[in-house]
């Protein structure tokens, strides 16, 4: 961990650092920075809570002129010779009014050479020393234990949107969550397909956002801070629309996670999509397309829902007749608002060209 600042400074340039894991390396992430504003925040930042905890000083030589001259590499490689040539002089009459790349000096700084990384599950300060401009280096604490997520939820959900903006601690464990889901749900949907078989039916629901005109009034009230009747948010433009949704997406989430619960409500009932046949078990996950948008993919298994048997002409029969209670495509008495969410117009990106077929195999036609 840095615990001094070093290099010299210069109040009116703006300069170049380059960090860089080890020195030898040769690429790292470059920035330019401001060096007075840096001193500034680096001498509030020292009388902070866990600046003090981890013994992080700004060293008051810092200001001087007289730069480090040898900088040890701690590579395990074998050390390299390197010539140096020399550089010509170069006419000052043709430099004057010229931006020369000689100039283009970078302070190149390597914080965490030699020392152990400590494993991100374990550092328990990780975000408020990362996210100085969220959490200011000050430990968060709580009268509760809080997990991980809720925890993040906690601060996505707030009135302050700092934290939300920055999407680094969002997805700080991402892949690390992402590589354990997805192990758990390999082995949860294989157990769960040899203890009842195939499942019965399967079911793909997405969120229409630019529809839901509670979602648009509830998104501008927070993003805009502007109040819109049903009509002034169903008369958006639809930049506008896609605007808001994009600026928020947890808001989105939680409003599509409350809906699809709200709809898993009506299938338990006889007058529900199921009829007379009892959900005996469920499994669904929610997954985030390329776009953002929430998409549930669900599998039910219904008892005394008929099994096909190959070869059997009364197991067909029984299937074809239960298919034909449970899924309908004729549209009549069906409202506009719904047939519209129903229908799939082809596009230019479904159908590039006019020879070719859908990429989404639409129309589908039914099984042999």
């Amino acid at each position: 961990m840095v615990k001094a600042l070093p290099r010299s400074i210069n109040d009116d340039n703006v300069i170049t650092v380059e960090l860089k894991r080890k020195f030898c390396y040769k690429h790292g992430r470059k920035e330019q920075v401001r060096p007075e504003i840096i001193r500034r925040a680096a001498e509030y930042l020292v009388t902070c809570d866990l600046f003090r905890t981890y013994g992080i000083e700004l060293e008051g030589t810092w200001t001087n002129n007289e730069p480090e001259d040898t900088v040890e590499c701690t590579c395990s490689s074998p050390e390299q010779e390197s010539n140096v040539d020399e550089i010509p002089d170069v006419n000052p009459g043709g430099t004057e009014t010229l931006l020369d790349e000689n100039q283009d000096i970078t302070i190149v700084m390597a914080p965490g050479e030699g020392e152990r990384p400590i494993p991100l599950l374990f550092d328990r300060h990780l975000e408020e020393l990362a996210l100085i401009k969220v959490h200011c280096a000050i430990e968060r604490k709580y009268l509760v234990n809080l997990s991980h997520s809720e925890d993040t939820r906690s601060e996505i959900s707030r009135n302050d949107r700092r934290a939300f903006n920055m999407t680094m601690g969002i997805v700080f464990l991402e892949e690390l969550e992402i590589l354990l889901l997805t192990g758990k749900v390999k082995k949860k949907l294989l157990a769960m397909v040899r203890e009842f078989v195939v499942p019965t039916l399967f079911l793909s629901i997405s969120a229409a956002e630019v529809q839901w005109i509670p979602l648009l009034i509830l998104l501008s009230e927070v993003v805009d801070k502007k109040k819109l009747t049903e009509l002034e948010a169903e008369n958006l433009p639809y930049d506008t629309k896609t605007r808001l949704i994009q600026s928020n997406p947890f808001i989105c989430a939680t409003y599509f996670e409350i809906k699809f619960k709200e709809i898993q409500k009506t299938w338990s009932c006889s007058s529900g999509p199921f009829l007379n046949y009892k959900i005996t078990h469920f499994y669904y996950r929610i997954e985030f397309q390329h776009r953002g948008s929430p998409h549930a993919h669900m599998m039910l298994w219904l008892d005394e829902a008929p099994t096909f048997v190959p070869c059997d002409t009364a197991s067909a029969r029984d299937i074809s007749k239960f298919v034909d209670n449970i899924i309908s495509c004729n549209s009549t008495g069906v409202p506009d608002e719904l047939r519209r969410l129903q229908l799939h117009k082809h596009t230019h990106t479904c159908r590039p060209t006019s020879d070719r077929l859908c990429r989404f195999g639409i129309p589908f036609f039914p099984n042999g």
